[in-house]
């Protein structure tokens, strides 16, 4: 239940999450790999600054994971045929915060299908991942 969650948060936040990849990934190419200031010979370098990087790459390495776990879940809904189904999920998530009922009023399908098409794109986002919901 709390991946389940985690996977909608993920969807919400979607576009600033993937915005913000392509900033960090264009920094880090753009980046120079200079030390700043002398260093003596035998000088140890910057251990914080080195673990500050690492663990930046994870973190990367993560968001671009789930990024690219919800695009190609998409994708695959919408070659599945029903445009209903992938206008519903870009309603809920990539289009503002829509009710199910108001999404289900709109398309015209009932707000069970609505929340049943939510449910397996959620699932087939986490088996993407590898994740339990």
């Amino acid at each position: 239940r709390a991946n389940y969650r985690l996977i909608e948060e993920e969807l919400r936040c979607y576009k600033e999450t993937k915005k913000m990849l392509e900033e960090l990934r264009e920094e880090v190419l753009e980046g120079t790999s200079r030390i700043e200031g002398p260093r003596a010979e035998g000088q140890v370098g910057d251990p914080t600054g080195s673990k500050a990087i690492k663990l930046t790459g994870i973190a990367l390495t993560e968001a671009g994971r789930r990024v690219a776990a919800i695009e190609r879940s998409f994708e695959q809904i919408k070659r599945a045929g029903d445009p209903r189904r992938s206008q519903s999920l870009e309603m809920k998530y990539f289009g503002g915060y829509y009710t199910d009922r108001g999404i289900a009023k709109e398309l015209g399908v009932a707000e069970s299908s609505v929340r049943r098409w939510r449910k397996e794109f959620v699932g087939l986002i986490a088996e993407k991942l590898g994740w339990i919901v």
